[in-house]
């Protein structure tokens, strides 16, 4: 996907009105999978053809509250942009970055272009998306930023922080992979003031979906990869629309379709396509969103023919354990990798990004790209333990890493949507996971 396409993604959310007096409102607001317009203090009305990346073209709106809206479909959504730049007394040349921020992300690239300077005059341009982890620093504290293609997810405790200090606080950038010499930026103050209003109005409390866990008779002892996946492929499903791909699987017995959140927002649309291995098709809306661990439930229009994936819901994997991905790298559908699960841990130190502490992250080595979020992670026995969320192929200090892969861990899933176990008429025929096995 190109960086104006991605430029273009905004927010996908319903949302919370901010009374006259700046506080949250209590409104009770239907999800529509639009969001809603802000309708108090100025926003700035512009159209998504508009060349957000190009720093020479004549643009007046850095710092505002924009709403951008597409000629096309009239979908719409708010987005609010930054620029920080330096140019060279002696040289010419102009270095910066433009950041765009949603409520669920953020997006970036560096530049740099040549001028004429007191000395020599330089020529050419180079613009790069930004790459690898990125940094934020804000209000005293660090937020790691996995992404891809220039676009990161921003944690919700970063969210937090913003909103409970109003954005007063100095907001800063640091790139793992700068260009030129200049890798730490700062971030406007009346721009974060706009991102704070933005994330303020965001505040949504999504009503929990009710999702029926159901106990499922799977292989006692497992199966051969090639025996197990015509058995849970048919559940595992694309998620795209025209600016984003992703993966997701069937949940529940009324076909409800759990992904990653970040899979869904910042796109801007209130339907998405969903495809299945057996070439079904239908459109699918969001029901609940869950930002701290990073999950997603969607309501199918059409039912899908495909049973829900058998769950783990007893127990977290082991180390060791085999495990297999499935889902759509770069939109390929139905591809399978496999690996072991390298540990089952807690997102703290370099992780802190991927999940909120308390939350336990199944890491494992199977292979998995853009297009893998929000795909199921199962075992032997075709039981899903997980959603994949992340590949972490680069540290903050910019050294390469290899198969270290993050699934949510769905007992987790569950517990966040306070489900209940199934009974069981017969308890002691349960394996670990709470499914029969034969």
């Amino acid at each position: 996907m190109s960086l104006e396409s991605r430029l273009a993604a905004g927010l996908f959310a319903s949302i919370s009105f901010l009374g006259t007096n700046g506080a949250i409102a209590n409104t009770n607001i239907p999800d529509t999978g639009k969001i809603k317009p802000i309708t108090y203090g100025e926003v700035v009305q512009k159209e998504i053809d508009v060349d957000w990346k190009n720093p020479k073209v004549k643009f007046d709106e850095w710092s505002k509250l924009i709403k951008v809206t597409s000629k096309l479909s009239g979908d719409y959504y708010y987005v609010v942009f930054d620029r920080d730049y330096k140019s060279n007394f002696n040289n010419g040349l102009t270095e910066g970055l433009i950041t765009r921020w949603g409520s669920d992300t953020v997006t970036g690239y560096q530049y740099m272009y040549g001028g004429c300077g007191f000395w020599v005059c330089t020529s050419g341009s180079d613009f790069r998306e930004f790459s690898g982890v990125i940094e934020l620093y804000y209000a005293g504290e660090t937020h790691l930023l996995y992404g891809n293609s220039g676009e990161y997810s921003l944690p919700q405790s970063f969210i937090s922080n913003v909103i409970s200090t109003n954005g007063e606080q100095p907001l800063s950038i640091k790139l793992s992979k700068g260009r030129g010499d200049t890798k730490v930026f700062p971030i406007g103050k009346e721009t974060l003031k706009s991102i704070a209003r933005l994330f303020q109005a965001e505040q949504k409390t999504w009503q929990k979906p009710k999702v029926s866990i159901q106990i499922s008779t799977v292989s006692k002892s497992g199966l051969p990869a090639e025996d197990l996946i015509p058995k849970i492929a048919p559940s595992v499903v694309s998620i795209k629309t025209d600016k984003s791909l992703g993966s997701g699987f069937i949940i529940s017995t009324d076909g409800l379709i759990m992904t990653n959140r970040h899979v869904v927002t910042g796109s801007g649309v209130g339907k998405f396509q969903i495809s299945t291995s057996s070439n079904q098709k239908t459109t699918a809306s969001v029901v609940y969103i869950d930002k701290q661990l990073d999950f997603a439930i969607l309501k199918p229009d059409s039912r899908l023919q495909a049973a829900p994936l058998p769950i783990c819901y007893l127990s977290y994997p082991k180390a060791g354990q085999d495990v297999i991905a499935i889902g759509s790298p770069d939109g390929i559908a139905g591809t399978v990798t496999k690996g072991v699960v390298s540990a089952v841990r807690q997102p703290v130190d370099q992780l802190k990004g991927l999940a909120p502490e308390g939350v336990l992250l199944v890491q494992h080595d199977a292979a998995i790209s853009p297009g893998n979020s929000g795909g199921p992670l199962v075992n032997s026995r075709g039981e899903l333990l997980g959603v994949n969320t992340y590949g972490l192929n680069q540290t903050a200090d910019g050294r390469l890493l290899q198969n270290i892969n993050f699934a949510i861990s769905i007992v987790d899933v569950f517990k966040a949507l306070e489900l209940r176990a199934p009974v069981a008429a017969n308890p002691k025929l349960l394996n670990a996971c709470g499914n029969i096995g034969q």
